[in-house]
């Protein structure tokens, strides 16, 4: 009746897998988090019929009514927290046909802030002794998580009796919020820890027209 709804929710879960790794033998090591676990997730949709024009609270006759009444604004908020990764080598010091994982000797989680020229601490970790497995497990780091903001604004002309004009502005990342990929995961190379693109792209724009009849 007021024109105004809201779909809401809230995720949070924990996920864990035994693989085939390293070292086949000892499928146990092998027990991690899963890869795909997000931890926490949260959307809120919002649409709303603006309250002006005929059958509206406000401004239901006159110019004005025609100006202001029948448009709508929706919305979607997503937020949620970084998926996992697992620290990698350019070498296999094991000299085995399957992963290569290094060691790790310390926490890998940045003192300071994060960034895209740095967001896990490579020194925690090191190459392991030749022909070694290292101790490090699978997707122990956490990637940057994610928040996002879409929108619209669309009204419906009536022409005639016959023709219908949709107008509709569609508002992608609407804050311009910059939401980072996964960093390279290598713990020996330059690039390693840093971050090279974007899960989601800059503030995107766009317009659409439709006639139907």
């Amino acid at each position: 009746k007021s024109g105004l709804s809201s779909l809401n929710g809230y995720t949070w879960s924990h996920g864990e897998m035994i693989q085939i790794g390293e070292d086949t033998r000892l499928l146990q090591r092998e027990k991690s988090l899963n890869s795909e676990d997000m931890r926490q997730r949260l959307f809120s949709t919002i649409v709303w019929e603006l309250p002006f024009g005929g059958g509206k609270r406000w401004a239901t006759t006159g110019p004005v009514s025609h100006v202001l009444g029948g448009w709508q604004v929706s919305t979607l908020l997503t937020a949620q927290t970084g998926m996992l990764f697992t620290p990698s080598m350019s070498v296999n010091a094991a000299n085995s046909t399957g992963i290569s994982r290094p060691n790790r000797i310390g926490s890998g989680v940045l003192s300071g802030s994060r960034g895209w020229q740095g967001w896990f601490d490579k020194s925690a970790f090191q190459i392991p002794a030749l022909y070694t497995f290292g101790n490090a497990g699978a997707y122990i780091l956490q990637g940057p998580g994610l928040v996002n903001l879409d929108g619209s604004i669309s009204r419906t002309f009536r022409l005639n009796e016959k023709f219908r004009l949709d107008f509709r502005t569609e508002f992608f990342n609407a804050l311009n919020h910059v939401n980072f990929s996964l960093p390279n995961a290598s713990i020996n190379t330059a690039p390693g820890g840093t971050i090279s693109s974007l899960a989601e792209p800059a503030r995107q724009i766009q317009f659409a027209m439709k006639l139907r009849f």
